[in-house]
């Protein structure tokens, strides 16, 4: 079993609720895998619950490339007898449907050369936390490339906004050694963000292999 919050988590055998009436303050008391024990005051936790079944926060593998030492996520795509402006189009209309404010997150466009940079926040739900980013999609004939790349991870604790880049915090279990309670939050952070990527991507994917309907 764990109890978990979005704080902290504890792998336990058994949990139990000791009450002290009249006290004002009760306690989790929580018998852990090692069959040491611990208790928690109730007034000082946020929000916990108790799961039967539950497997560790395991940080996602992310695509670090060994020779910058940066995160990037790459993605080159065959789009058959598409031209190069076309798509170029195609993915302009898809970051006006993802991105907030289109005007605002478009950093640098060009038709001719069918290259589009824009940047943006992922948010991680942590903290008020979000991942910085830029993407980049190069268009050419019949394919495209895109890049998820500068990514930074930004979040605020205790009144003080932190900033890390991704590669600061892959992997988290060597990098962030000695500041748990930062790891976990990284841990969830970069996951959640390596799903978002992933769905984007495939998002993106999907729009570029058909074109824009104006069905009015």
């Amino acid at each position: 079993m764990v109890v978990t919050n979005s704080f902290d988590t504890l792998v336990c055998n058994k949990v139990e609720l000791e009450r002290h009436s009249g006290e004002g303050i009760d306690f989790l008391v929580i018998e852990k895998l090692d069959g040491k024990t611990s208790r928690m005051a109730v007034t000082s936790v946020f929000n916990y619950t108790v799961k039967g079944e539950w497997k560790m926060d395991n940080q996602t593998p992310l695509p670090l490339d060994e020779q910058t030492g940066e995160i990037i996520y790459q993605e080159i795509q065959n789009v058959d007898g598409v031209s190069s402006e076309e798509l170029f189009t195609r993915a302009k209309y898809w970051v006006a449907n993802n991105y907030v404010s289109a005007n605002d997150v478009i950093q640098f466009e060009d038709r001719k050369r069918g290259v589009l940079v824009a940047k943006g926040n992922i948010t991680t739900g942590e903290l008020s936390g979000f991942v910085r980013h830029t993407l980049e999609i190069a268009c050419k004939e019949g394919r495209y490339r895109v890049e998820y790349k500068n990514l930074s991870f930004h979040w605020s604790h205790e009144g003080l906004n932190h900033e890390y880049s991704l590669s600061e915090c892959f992997p988290a279990s060597e990098k962030l050694k000695g500041n748990s309670l930062h790891r976990k939050f990284v841990v969830r952070a970069t996951n959640r963000m390596d799903i978002s990527i992933k769905e984007s991507l495939k998002s993106l994917d999907g729009a570029m292999r058909k074109p824009i309907q104006s069905d009015w």
